[in-house]
């Protein structure tokens, strides 16, 4: 047959004109391709190459593959990818959890202005293990998410995160004991024993009472949105307080700010509107962080291991409750734990392990 050049390319001549024609090589269906020659060339090529070995798709993938920098990429992905996921029960995901994918990722911002399809295992292993245990552990899942979101856009063919080690970690935070607690509480300002207590006592977040306002509370109960725990499905307490917890609501109430509608908050020696606060008297989980970490440095002697931060307040108030008598699933319903284990895990680093000798 005349004219063939190609592979699967086949050429007729008809009234003095050359007709070119593709032939698969699979379904053996003959299609027109015109009278283009290096048109019909051109197209049968590329189709040669999707039919081709995993190998070559994946070249000529590369090839084809828009360009797109790790920041653009990681911006959409923040920005555009996140706040449109969902639960099962249809919840997005909460401020604080985007919070945290955002202080995450920026551990990467060094790969920012590359190719997102130029950045290595090597690359993402070492970034991972150059991170303390827990922090490693999370960067690398959201790292993991943000490759697979750059898969499915066709920006490169693997997630390079994915065969990377999974870094271990243990609790490197020494506990505070109730020794601990009373001597900060003792030294700290109104406004800081005021939110300490309130955390002691109800084992919720920083950031959750942070974001709490005074008619949370109305007068028999406390209704309180735990936002890490409602994005999974769970999470939204109507609280009937035992009298010692109902107080501490009530003395944050009596805060001394007035136009401030938050339940806790503290009047700075300076006004300042922070992005994010509606009030400039509303506190943050950093600044109740920075507030206990200056006053636990004056106050605690040096130790040996990390001390303790604000969050272990909420650690010592599950022990506490424990002690009393409290049941596991009382405790977890109250901290917004999915399961009794994590509970434990709360409530036994609190434990001295005392183990009983018979002689």
């Amino acid at each position: 047959m005349p004219g063939r050049r190609i592979k699967g390319l086949y050429a007729r001549e008809k009234s003095g004109v050359t007709y070119y024609s593709y032939r698969h090589p699979i379904s053996k269906k003959e299609v027109s391709l015109g009278t283009n020659r290096k048109a019909a060339e051109q197209a049968v090529l590329l189709a040669a190459g999707r039919l081709a070995p995993n190998e070559v798709k994946r070249a000529l993938n590369r090839i084809e593959a828009p360009v797109c920098t790790w920041g653009d990429h990681v911006d959409w992905f923040l920005d555009e990818h996140l706040p449109g996921r969902r639960s099962r029960n249809g919840i997005p995901l909460a401020a604080a959890t985007m919070d945290v994918y955002r202080y995450s990722l920026a551990k990467a911002d060094g790969w920012r202005a590359r190719g997102v399809d130029s950045i290595t295992r090597f690359e993402c292993s070492e970034l991972i293990m150059a991170q303390p245990g827990r922090t490693g552990q999370i960067l690398r899942s959201h790292l993991v998410q943000a490759f697979a979101a750059a898969v499915s856009r066709g920006y490169r063919d693997d997630n390079p995160a994915e065969g990377t080690l999974r870094p271990d970690a243990v609790v490197q935070r020494e506990r505070l004991t109730r020794a601990e607690y009373d001597a900060i509480h003792a030294a700290a300002p109104p406004w800081l024993q005021r939110a300490m207590q309130l955390s002691l006592l109800s084992l919720q977040r920083p950031s959750d009472l942070c974001r709490l306002d005074r008619d949370s509370w109305d007068g028999q109960r406390w209704h309180v949105r735990q936002s890490k725990s409602e994005s999974a499905g769970y999470g939204l307490l109507r609280i009937a307080p035992h009298d010692t917890l109902r107080k501490a609501i009530q003395d944050c109430i009596g805060h001394p700010v007035d136009d401030c509608t938050r339940l806790i908050a503290h009047r700075p020696a300076r006004k300042k509107k922070a992005e994010g606060r509606v009030h400039w008297a509303e506190l943050s989980d950093q600044l109740l962080s920075r507030a206990f970490a200056a006053l636990r440095d004056d106050v605690l002697p040096p130790r040996a291991g990390r001390p303790p931060s604000y969050y272990e307040i909420k650690a010592l108030g599950a022990r506490l409750y424990e002690e009393a008598g409290r049941p596991v699933e009382w405790i977890q319903a109250l901290a917004g734990h999915q399961d009794a284990a994590t509970t434990r895990i709360y409530t036994g680093r609190h434990a001295d392990k005392w183990v009983d000798v018979t002689l």
